[in-house]
């Protein structure tokens, strides 16, 4: 497996996308420990193996995209973890560059929320092909006490929800109302819900059962379906056919015990006990199972009865074992076992890099536009040579190199394996600016990249075309290793097909975040990525101490090439500023810098900042227009000026430092005669908490100016779901907090929304008496919440802020005794 010879017909190129704790990690330590081993399956689901960060183990969340090789049967699997949080939007991103398929997870619990929106339009707009697992079944039993009727009929819900947020992107109708999207679609109408033949088999709809792209799985306890297994067995067992059997395990089927056929619920006669087939026969014994097995009362008949059934193999001692759940997991381990039926799924549903390419095409190289003089010449019939080995996915020893990196990560130097794929020892500690190395994640789209191959760099801006940018945006380098992913290890390699994704050293100075790879200069540099936010939240920073200034211009510089959302800008002021996603992305970044890239102490006194200042609080003006009318008076103007304006212009000092001062001010006195306001960025705000902590909930809201645009109770569910809206000027610490005063029942999720004015006047004086009385004398500036922003900004620069303040207070004295 070493030189990747194997044919691309048996590659697959996944990602798992989804909301945040909805399952991803856990579900890959599942498919791991079912394929190389890496995992014990006792330790899936805990050991949280892609997560290889002490930060990301820490809280429980994945932050950076991470990538594995498995074997299953005959096929290479490439695997991409992504992380579920907004803040690591980016890294979605770049994981779904190098896929060629998407597993889609929803919590059956919790349902579609904010980030399923964004992920699959991520893998819309990336042309991948999904698969839908809908997790945690275990929760619909245990946890919310559903009847298997009524747990049909929230997962119909679902698959018909997720459906419908396709089908929206599909007419592109999401681009005509933003806040639909990130409010979430409210919901399809169901009628009653025991009439489950409401919804007919759609085959336009993306996700459908019977096609075998939609699991059921519990990643917790190690199990899950599709329902083409249960449709083999029952096939066998009345002899009918399989597939009229998956087609009826999904929708308004029946099975009618005395014909053994299959029919409506019209010629079932009606009636309130008869089941759709998908209950009957696939939720009913999962429900039997786990009643069998959780319940004090219930019997071990069921489990038998299921070994016996399905020939399983159960050592007696774990049927026999004190915690119910050893049984349960064994007897679903081995009758339902979780990484066969994904992966099953996977080679079943998504296309090989070939076919995949093929249709992908169109958004990694679409096609140029040129004059007409070039269209039949050879300059543009190179590049298009190029495309089309893209397009057909070439691998034939004279196919050109073509590869796509999406991002760069650094890797702690030690941890660079020092033998390369022949046994020989490569030496790495000259060529890196610091303790880490960094490595290109990247994928192969034609060709072979082998060891010691010289390879073209194109920035997004290269145009093969044009003579001009060969300089600016093309740069040789070598490949000095190449590496196969391992989630938390790196495995030498000497060459790399088409196809597969892998890691290479040597391009760390060549790139800054993404670039193409070609063995030829005739070569489109393949499209950006499409980011779900953009990087608004910017602090600054410094070290505590000056002397290391220069250590964080460098680890700065790292930092910028490392990740790629991140954005490094120095102010006019001198400021080095540093843009991210969000707060808990600013926090990763900062950590990164203290102990991986700078190494220095750092003062996170963040403040927004931006390249020019208003007159309130030196935050950037938006939403004005200057109108500049320059006047000469002729008589002034000598002739001999005339015929040279600029020597008149500098004589008369228009461009020197008093006017440029003298003109600031004067803009500056314009926008307060304008009446400015403050424009305050918002975040879009999901929160979900219990019913009894939702009034301290909304305690925390209130101290916040959260503004909660919408309420409801999730359906069998003791959760409350709120959509808010609240200034990311109030977001900092309100996560923590809204977890330590709900005793960490409360979640939330926010996402930048849109920017709001803020319309209180910051120098309102109150003159009526209505308003004397509510705000005081107008003695002092009135404490609005336009004011105290402006206030709280203006501290934080240095700025003078108009207060009362008493330097010299002594209390009046009198001699008189009152008694």
């Amino acid at each position: 497996m070493g030189d990747f010879d194997l044919d691309c017909k048996k590659v697959r190129n996944i990602c798992i996308l989804a909301h945040v704790d909805h399952g991803k990690t856990t579900l890959a330590d599942h498919l791991i420990a079912g394929c190389n081993g890496a995992v014990h399956p006792k330790q899936a689901g805990k050991l949280r193996f892609m997560d290889y960060l002490d930060e990301e183990q820490r809280r429980a969340i994945t932050m950076k995209s991470s990538s594995i090789g498995l074997k299953f049967k005959d096929y290479d699997i490439n695997l991409i973890d992504s992380p579920g949080h907004m803040d690591f939007c980016s890294e979605v991103s770049t994981a779904a560059r190098l896929s060629d398929g998407a597993l889609v997870l929803v919590d059956s619990v919790e349902g579609v929320h904010i980030q399923t929106h964004a992920v699959l339009r991520q893998a819309w707009v990336e042309k991948l092909t999904p698969c839908l697992v809908l997790n945690k079944i275990d929760r619909l039993i245990y946890e919310l006490k559903l009847t298997p009727m009524e747990a049909y009929n929230r997962l119909l819900r679902i698959v018909h929800e997720v459906n419908n947020i396709v089908s929206g992107y599909k007419s592109e109708k999401y681009l005509s109302d933003v806040d639909s999207i990130l409010a979430g679609p409210s919901g399809v109408d169901l009628g009653d819900d025991e009439n489950p033949e409401f919804f007919e088999d759609d085959e336009e709809d993306t996700f459908q059962p019977q096609k075998g792209n939609v699991a059921f799985v519990c990643a917790l306890d190690g199990w899950g379906f599709c329902v083409g297994e249960f449709a083999e067995f029952y096939a066998k067992k009345f002899g009918g056919n399989v597939t009229s059997f998956k087609k009826a395990f999904w929708g308004p089927r029946y099975f009618n015990s005395k014909t053994k056929m299959i029919v409506s619920k019209k010629a079932m006669g009606g009636g309130s006990n008869i089941r759709p087939m998908f209950v009957q026969f696939v939720l009913e014994p999962l429900w039997q199972v786990y009643q069998g097995a959780l319940e004090p009362d219930g019997g071990k008949a069921m489990l038998e009865k299921v070994i016996k059934n399905f020939n399983l193999s159960v050592l007696p001692r774990e049927l026999q074992h004190k915690d119910p759940k050893t049984a349960l997991q064994a007897v679903f381990s081995r009758w339902l076992p979780l990484s066969n039926t994904i992966l099953s799924m996977v080679v079943r549903c998504m296309p090989d890099p070939i076919d995949a390419q093929s249709f992908r095409i169109s958004r990694l190289l679409p096609k140029r536009e040129v004059v007409d003089q070039m269209a039949g010449s050879e300059v543009f019939a190179r590049p298009e040579h190029v495309r089309r080995c893209v397009e057909t996915c070439d691998s034939s020893p004279e196919a050109l190199t073509v590869a796509f990196v999406s991002k760069i990560f650094a890797v702690p130097l030690n941890l660079i394996p020092a033998r390369g794929p022949n046994d020989e020892i490569i030496d790495t500690s000259s060529e890196e600016e610091s303790d880490e190395c960094f490595l290109a994640f990247a994928r192969i789209f034609s060709g072979v990249l082998t060891m010691g191959q010289k390879i073209n760099v194109l920035s997004a801006l290269y145009d093969p075309l044009n003579v001009e940018t060969t300089q600016k945006h093309l740069q040789e380098a070598e490949v000095r290793s190449l590496y196969l992913m391992m989630g938390q290890g790196l495995k030498p390699v000497a060459s790399v097909k088409t196809g597969n994704v892998v890691a290479i050293r040597g391009l760390g100075h060549h790139i800054l975040k993404s670039a193409t790879l070609s063995s030829t200069k005739d070569c489109w540099p393949f499209s950006s990525l499409m980011f779900q936010v953009s990087p608004m939240l910017k602090v600054a920073i410094e070290p505590s101490d000056p002397a290391d200034m220069g250590a964080l211009l460098k680890g700065l510089k790292l930092l910028n090439r490392a990740d790629p959302f991140v954005e490094v800008t120095v102010s006019s002021r001198g400021e080095h500023i540093l843009a991210a996603a969000g707060e808990v992305h600013i926090e990763r970044c900062i950590k990164d810098l203290r102990e991986i890239f700078a190494k220095v102490s750092l003062e996170l006194s963040g403040f927004q900042i931006a390249t020019s200042a208003g007159p309130l609080c030196d935050e950037p003006m938006w939403g004005l227009a200057f109108i500049v009318e320059a006047h000469i008076r002729p008589s002034e103007v000598q002739s001999n000026e005339l015929e040279n304006p600029q020597q008149s212009l500098d004589q008369y000092g228009m461009f020197t430092g008093q006017v440029m001062t003298v003109v600031k001010e004067a803009c500056r006195a314009a926008v307060l005669q304008k009446r400015p306001r403050l424009v305050e960025a918002m975040y879009f705000c999901e929160l979900n908490t219990p019913a009894e902590y939702l009034g301290t909930m909304y305690g925390v809201l209130g101290r916040r100016r959260v503004r909660v645009v919408k309420e409801e109770m999730q359906e069998s569910s003791p959760l409350f779901t709120v959509h808010a809206y609240l200034p990311v000027s109030e977001s900092f610490g309100f996560a923590d907090e809204l977890r330590n005063k709900t005793s960490g029942s409360s979640s939330a999720l926010l996402v930048l929304s849109h920017w709001e004015a803020l319309m209180e006047d910051p120098f309102f004086v109150p003159k009526t008496e209505e308003e004397i009385e509510e705000f005081g004398d107008g003695s002092s500036v009135p404490q609005n919440t336009a004011r105290k922003l402006i206030d709280a900004v203006r501290r934080r620069k240095g700025l003078p802020v108009e207060e009362k303040v008493v330097q010299h207070a002594t209390k009046q004295r009198t001699l008189a005794r009152k008694v």
